[in-house]
């Protein structure tokens, strides 16, 4: 599974779902497509699976996790370069 729109503060320029937007500095976009038809029996497995009242718990779980504090770039990291026209 791979995400069809990646959005951040870096764009490449052999991978054509990536965006590069300024109001992205603090964090990264990922879009992914369903990979199956509407009304498919595989599609029905994931459609409307929460009821609207475990959204809000679902959200509040989330909000419990900390975020990982990451010291630096690692030694891997790719140099961040501004977006041109």
């Amino acid at each position: 599974m791979a995400p069809h729109q990646i959005i951040s503060l870096m764009a490449f320029d052999d991978a054509t779902s990536t965006l590069a937007l300024a109001d992205h500095a603090d964090h990264i976009h990922l879009g992914f497509s369903p990979s199956t038809a509407p009304g498919s029996p595989q599609r029905q497995l994931f459609d409307g699976v929460l009821e609207p009242r475990a959204w809000g718990r679902l959200i509040e779980r989330l909000a419990t996790i900390d975020n990982p504090r990451v010291p630096g770039p690692s030694a891997d990291a790719i140099p961040a370069r501004p977006a041109g026209p």
